[in-house]
């Protein structure tokens, strides 16, 4: 069987596209601006503690529906 070999684990950071570390980067702004922990912040939005640092730290792409709902967040408190 020819083709190509997929890695078992996701690329390294550098090699990820500059979409997925916008995300996390945008995550960790709001998270901060708004002056929450990652725990707050994971109740804010209904996931698991893990989850945020999972996203954050880039081990896990961050949903497009997170980005949304702090773009949402962001903008009522203006």
């Amino acid at each position: 069987m020819t083709g190509k070999v997929f890695p078992l684990r996701p690329p390294a950071r550098a090699d990820r596209p500059a979409a997925e570390r916008m995300a996390r980067v945008t995550l960790r702004k709001w998270r901060c601006s708004s002056g929450l922990t990652q725990e707050q912040a994971a109740q804010w939005l209904g996931v698991d503690e893990t989850t945020i640092r999972r996203w954050e730290s880039g081990r896990c792409a961050v949903p497009a529906w997170v980005l949304v709902a702090t773009r949402i967040e962001r903008s009522e408190a203006a």
